[in-house]
Formats: structure tokens, sequence, C-alpha cells
């Protein structure tokens, strides 16, 4: 037993020793793998510089296999996607390490800059709310402003209401139709139901319009200074001037003079306004004579309207339905969900299509499954293009991509539109799928084909 004890402590003793050499040989290896991940991160960064976009994303992920957490190797690889026009995996690389609940600040602001470079304008938007209700920085609240002028400074150059029509025509506003109630913007036939405007004819409106819409049988113009003009029926106060009548009136009425105006909606009786700030107001049927601001939605990022429907879509993705019956809306309580982590949509006749943030497409009339797409379990579907954009008649759909493409979408295939020019818009009026253009021209899909419109 003496024995045993007194070789038991030298044993020990050598024990001892293996393992603290096992030790730090473990960390001598750690210590060189975490060097090594530096190493990558440098010369990524050198090839980055050097515009060397190929070797950055080797050494980048090299550098992140060794140290999945680095964020100096993500970030430099979100870089080098983005430099050659991968998005998604410029995306992809920093999503994979952001908390939902808990967003980074900085990773937040690169994904923002990547879906910008993409032309996913609202996925953008929505990143930057973010920011602002995590900091509540003056930076992110005229970062969100910007976005959201950018986003909605497209022309919409043509709209349809009850009986009359509005159309943009060498920087002047134009109208066709009956005018009982002024819906004309004119005098002509003021009250008269047996009048009619058969061609487009000047609607002596003064300022410089951006963008027509109407609601019913009350028409608006959107100016290039960002304040809105109504004409036409006032029965309900939708025009939120302080008074409603049933009276025909002829001429365009100032609604707005700050200048934030971004976009107009509307159905009969009722009208929403959306403003740079993300602020939603309404006028009319259930909300008053006077422009009162919709709270209980929080920030607003988009709306439209067709027929007597109305969609919002917040900055948190849900989108959003006003439901029917337009003329006995009771303010604040009619808003039914339709989709969620939305990031744009579009209306027609048959209802809303939309887009995910996880590039799916979705809609309340269906969506068909070409060879190649994916139907997902919520009933989206996943193409195989990075769409940023989409629009819809009820039956035929069009995609904007990341990269500037037109594709449509009809029944189980899908074709190029072609070398059109830049696209700023897509929306539907008058029974037409319409795509707006940079240099302010305006297509329509007819007959599977898009077309200049004219008439």
């Amino acid at each position: 037993m003496e024995q045993f004890k007194r070789y038991r402590l030298p044993v020990l003793f050598c024990v001892i020793l293996v393992l603290l050499a096992l030790g730090a040989g473990i960390a001598i290896n750690l210590m060189s793998g975490m060097g090594s991940a530096a190493e990558h991160v440098s010369m990524g960064q050198r090839y980055l510089n050097d515009l060397n976009y190929s070797e950055a994303i080797l050494e980048f992920t090299n550098a992140i296999e060794m140290n999945p957490s680095s964020r100096e190797a993500r970030q430099g690889l979100s870089t080098a996607y983005m430099a050659t026009g991968n998005y998604s995996f410029a995306a992809d690389v920093l999503e994979d390490v952001q908390d939902p609940y808990q967003p980074d600040e900085e990773i937040s602001s690169s994904l923002a800059d990547i879906y910008y470079q993409a032309g996913n304008i609202g996925k953008a938007v929505q990143l930057v709310n973010q920011l602002v209700d995590l900091t509540d920085d003056d930076q992110y609240y005229d970062q969100r402003d910007e976005l959201m002028r950018e986003w909605h400074g497209a022309a919409r150059t043509r709209a349809a209401g009850t009986d009359q029509e509005l159309a943009i025509s060498n920087g002047s506003v134009v109208s066709r139709g009956r005018n009982t109630l002024g819906q004309l913007g004119t005098d002509n036939g003021l009250g008269d139901p047996e009048y009619e405007q058969t061609e487009f004819a000047s609607a002596q409106f003064d300022g410089t319009p951006r963008s027509v819409y109407c609601a019913g049988r009350t028409s608006y113009v959107l100016d290039t200074s960002g304040n809105l003009w109504a004409a036409g029926e006032n029965r309900w106060g939708q025009m939120g001037d302080s008074y409603a009548t049933t009276l025909p009136e002829s001429g365009w009425i100032q609604l707005t003079d700050t200048g934030d105006v971004l976009d107009a909606a509307g159905i009969p009786g009722r009208m929403l306004v959306l403003k740079a700030d993300c602020s939603l107001w309404e006028a009319g049927a259930g909300a008053g004579q006077t422009m009162r601001r919709i709270s209980d939605l929080g920030a607003v990022v988009q709306i439209a309207s067709y027929g007597q429907a109305l969609y919002v879509l917040t900055a948190d993705g849900g989108l959003y339905e006003s439901g029917y019956g337009s003329y006995y809306y009771s303010a604040g309580n009619a808003w039914n969900s339709v989709a969620n982590d939305v990031v744009a949509f579009q209306v027609c006749s048959a209802g809303a299509v939309w887009l995910t943030s996880e590039n799916t497409i979705g809609s309340n009339f269906g969506v068909p499954v070409p060879e190649g797409w994916t139907q997902q379990e919520d009933g989206t579907v996943l193409p195989d293009l990075e769409v940023v954009s989409v629009a819809s008649d009820g039956s035929d759909f069009l995609l904007l991509c990341s990269d500037g493409s037109l594709y449509l979408l009809d029944g189980n295939t899908v074709t190029s539109a072609g070398d059109i020019g830049k696209v700023t818009d897509m929306y539907y009026t008058d029974n037409m799928l319409c795509v707006a253009l940079e240099d302010g021209s305006t297509l329509a899909l007819q007959d599977g084909q898009l077309q200049p419109v004219t008439g």
C-alpha cells in the first residue's frame, strides 16, 4: 500500500503534464486557425480593392468557414457578391447572422443598401424603418423619406373612375366621359346627365401634373410639387376640404400644400393619402370631412385601390384590405389582414397580387406555377427569377427583375418582354395593365403584347 502511494504522485504529475501539453496544442491550433481567418479577410480586402471579386469571394468564404461569426468576413463577402450583381447571395450572407427580434444596426443598414441596389426599394424602406424604430436617429428618418420619394416618384398617366377617364398628355391633364358632378375638371356639360365627352380634352388643370387617380366620380391630380388636387363628387366630404356637397362644381380644388404627398387612392366616398413620412391620411365616409391620420396601422409604405376595395401595406410587411361596402365605413376598424411578409403589391379588378421578402408571389386569385417554379405551403409561388415587383390584370402577370428585365407570365408560359427601356412603375387601370417607363411613355398589355397606349 505504501509503495502504491509512493508512485501515485509521479504518475499523476505525468498525466497532468500530458493534459497541459494537449491543451496548449489545442489553444495554439485555435489561435492559428483564427489567425488564418484574419489572413483570409486581409487578402479578401486586397482583392476587393483591386476589383478582383472572384478571388475576394473565395478568400472571404474561407475566412467564414474558419470563423463563422466574423462580421468583417461577412461584410466583405456580401460586398463582393453585390459588386457582381448577386444581390440574393449578398443578402443571404448577412441575413444568416441577423437576429429578427433584435436586429443589428450595421447589418440592417447594409441589407437596406443591398435591396436598394437590387431595385427592391420596398424591402429597403422596411429595413430603414426598422432602423428608425431601433435608433430614433434623424439620419434614418431622412433616409426613409428619400427612399419613399424615389419609390413613389414614377408618374401614373392614366386613371379611370365610374364614368370618367383622366390622362396626362404633353404635360397637361386631359379628361373624357360624363361631367355630371364636375369630375372632368371643366364646366363643359356640367350637371347634364346627357352630356358625354367622347374624346380627351383639356381638364383645365393649371399646375404641372405628375399622376392622376379616380375614385367613383371624384378625380384627383398629384402635382410635381407633391400636392394633391381634386374635382367632382364630394358628397361624403372625401376631398377632406371641410365641406360636403351634392351639387356639381367646376374646377380643381387644392387639398394639400405641404409638398409631401406621394400617393393617393380611393373608392366612392372615401380617399386615402400617403405621405413621405409613412403616415396615412383619410377623408370621407366614416372619417369625416377633414383629413385625419390613421394611426392604428403604424408606418405605411404603399397604398392602392380598385373599384370598391382599398389596400394598404405597412412597414412591417402586413398587407391589409378595407373590405367592400364603401358607403358605410367606420373609421379605423375596417382593415382586414390579407398577407404577411409582403414587400410590394399591386391591385386589379380580381384583387391583389404581392411579392414577399422570400421572393415568392402571392395573390387572392391564384398564381400559375410554370415548370421550374415551386408552390409553397402558404400558397405563394417561388419563381426561378429574382423578382422585385409584380403586377397582374387577374389573368396575366408582369414580373420586374432585379437586373431591370421584364417578364410576362401567361398561363404557365414565361416570356421576356424584350428591351423596352427602364420600367418605373406597373399598375392596372381601365381594364389595362400599364407599364410606366423612365422616358415618360406608358405601355399597356394588349393581346399578350406590350403596346403604346393610344386614345
